[in-house]
């Protein structure tokens, strides 16, 4: 996808952030989505059965059970995000970590 990014975005520095937020950003949806399915059916009976609203659902049960999902996407979000950014580096740029190191392979 990257050089579809620098045909439509050119060489500037959004093309860079771009290769680095799609990167990390799927991993980080994904496992926050699992995180917020994962409550037990007992829960939300208990929920419903004290007449909790659909915010109060969210606030006080989906989300504190999400948020070691969450939390461990973000964990590998990071990580993707450096190698897009070295990685859009490397496909295009002119300076920076990439570009070093394309010029000492060669």
């Amino acid at each position: 996808i990257a050089p579809l990014l620098i045909t439509w975005l050119g060489f500037g520095m959004v093309t860079k952030v771009m290769i680095a937020f799609l990167i990390s950003f799927f991993p980080i949806i994904v496992s926050s989505v699992v995180g917020l399915k994962s409550m037990e059916k007992e829960m939300l009976m208990l929920a419903t059965s004290l007449r909790a609203s659909r915010l109060q659902v969210f606030l006080h049960f989906r989300l504190p059970k999400a948020l070691p999902s969450i939390f461990g996407g973000f964990k590998v979000g990071i990580t993707l995000a450096v190698v897009g950014a070295v990685v859009a580096e490397f496909v295009s740029s002119d300076r920076g970590l990439g570009y070093l190191q394309l010029v000492a392979n060669s």
